[in-house]
C-alpha cells in the first residue's frame, strides 16, 4: 500500500466521521435549543449580548 493510498483513505475515514456524527450532533443540539428552550441558554445570550 502506497503513501497516497493511505492518506486517501484516513481522508475516506475522516469525511465519514465528520458526515455521521458530526453533523447531526450538531442538528440534534439544536432542535434541543429550540425546542425546549432551555434556561442556562438564555442566560448565555443575555450575558453574550449585554452591554459592557
Amino acid at each position: 500500500m502506497t503513501t497516497t493510498d493511505k492518506i486517501f483513505i484516513a481522508a475516506v475515514i475522516l469525511l465519514l466521521d465528520i458526515v455521521f456524527f458530526v453533523i447531526p450532533m450538531a442538528t440534534i443540539f439544536a432542535a434541543y435549543i429550540l425546542f425546549c428552550r432551555p434556561l442556562w441558554f438564555r442566560d448565555f445570550m443575555l450575558n453574550l449580548y449585554a452591554d459592557k
